[in-house]
């Protein structure tokens, strides 16, 4: 009579070892898995973030969030073709310690995904405060180079000061941010309590005889 035998029973440590590295395998794959909402919704909560006429930087968080639906799309694709071989006796268990290894050293693992959300983050909200010191300097943001030229050819200015900024984040540039800081500062000190035809900042000197402040000359911040 042939009685058969089940290896656990031979070597049941190693049997529950196999099991226990299973379904440690299996609980960060469903890990991983529940991580892409979580990290969706991160993604969609920067690309709701005011951006005003920072397009470029629009256009960079879009292209984003579609790389990350790309890469999930694929993944989960991946994983549950994997899963289907593995329950099929086609693809050993073990096989699947590479989907997690690969998962965590890509840009979209939990870590690394919020590191580059906070970033972006970071850039629009520095680049809004920005605007909103601009707005409360009265200086004129050019959308276009024509809103820039259009100033230098109005006869009410005698004096047209630009400020052109490069880059979707000027604060990594210390001596940008100095000459910002100074561009500011003098639109804010040639600033008129209330604007006059159109006119916003003057340079203005005092009439001896009058005693009254008086425009000298007028500028255009831009």
């Amino acid at each position: 009579e042939i009685e058969l035998t089940p290896l656990v029973w031979l070597n049941s440590k190693a049997g529950k070892l196999a099991r226990e590295i299973e379904n440690k395998m299996l609980e960060e794959l469903i890990t991983i898995y529940e991580s892409f909402d979580d990290s969706e919704m991160a993604l969609l909560d920067l690309i709701e973030q005011p951006y005003g006429l920072f397009r470029a930087w629009k256009t960079e968080v879009d292209a984003l969030y579609l790389e990350f639906q790309k890469y999930r799309s694929t993944y989960s694709s991946a994983l549950g073709r994997a899963m289907n071989e593995v329950l099929g006796g086609k693809l050993a268990f073990s096989a699947l310690r590479q989907m997690i290894t690969d998962f965590y050293a890509s840009a979209w693992n939990p870590l690394t995904l919020a590191q580059t959300i906070e970033q972006h983050d970071d850039t629009i909200r520095n680049l809004m405060a920005l605007l909103a010191e601009f707005d409360a300097a009265d200086i004129v943001t050019a959308r276009r180079l024509s809103d820039f030229f259009s100033a230098t050819f109005d006869s009410r200015y005698d004096r047209v000061y630009a400020l052109v900024l490069v880059g979707s984040n000027p604060s990594r540039d210390r001596s940008g941010i100095d000459m910002l800081r100074k561009f500011v500062s003098l639109a804010q000190a040639r600033k008129l309590p209330s604007p006059l035809r159109g006119q916003t900042h003057c340079v203005v000197r005092r009439n001896a005889f009058t005693g009254a402040d008086e425009c000298m000359e007028t500028l255009k911040f831009v």
